[in-house]
């Protein structure tokens, strides 16, 4: 009977204290990264109205940096205000491939090396747009970010024209 005793206690020594640090371990490493929690609030806008995405509850830790993506509706216009519309062909830059590689075709970076958690951002026509959040170092390259994203959608909707007849501004029914 007392061997089985000193088997309990090896087991304890050997296994299950050994097993318990490593948890608690893992779990400093896990607070010491970014949490991302991507919204946006209002979902459901008018094209030009402001939608403010929020991707994550607190700013991240020291050298930890997020970067913002968006997948906007085809158009004929720049994709993003104060961009150009995306090249093709062989003048695809460096920084768009890698975010073709990371998120995928169709999405631009919009809030590089941020260290905030929230923006406002303006659709600019009617369609669905989608916001995908990820964290990195911030000496690691975009191609290394975390492959954990979070994706919100919101929808922007056409603006209606103002009615107006001979009698003048349509009101609406009570």
């Amino acid at each position: 009977m007392a061997a089985a005793g000193w088997l309990v206690v090896a087991l304890k020594v050997a296994v299950i204290l050994p097993l318990i640090q490593a948890i608690r371990g893992y779990w400093k490493l896990r607070a010491d990264r970014p949490s991302l929690r991507i919204d946006a609030w209002r979902r459901v806008v008018g094209a030009g109205d402001p939608v403010t995405v929020t991707w994550a509850l607190s700013e991240p830790p020291a050298d930890y940096v997020y970067d913002v993506y968006v997948n906007e509706p085809p158009g004929p216009e720049p994709r993003i205000a104060g961009q150009d519309a995306a090249p093709s062909g062989p003048e695809v830059s460096q920084e768009q491939q890698v975010t073709s590689g990371l998120v995928g075709p169709g999405w631009r970076l919009w809030r590089g090396d941020e260290p905030g958690t929230s923006a406002e951002y303006v659709p600019q026509r009617a369609g669905t747009y989608r916001f995908q959040a990820r964290w990195r170092r911030t000496t690691e390259h975009r191609g290394r970010a975390s492959n954990t994203p979070r994706t919100v959608k919101v929808v922007a909707k056409p603006r209606a024209a103002p009615a107006t007849g001979s009698r003048g501004p349509r009101s609406a029914p009570a």
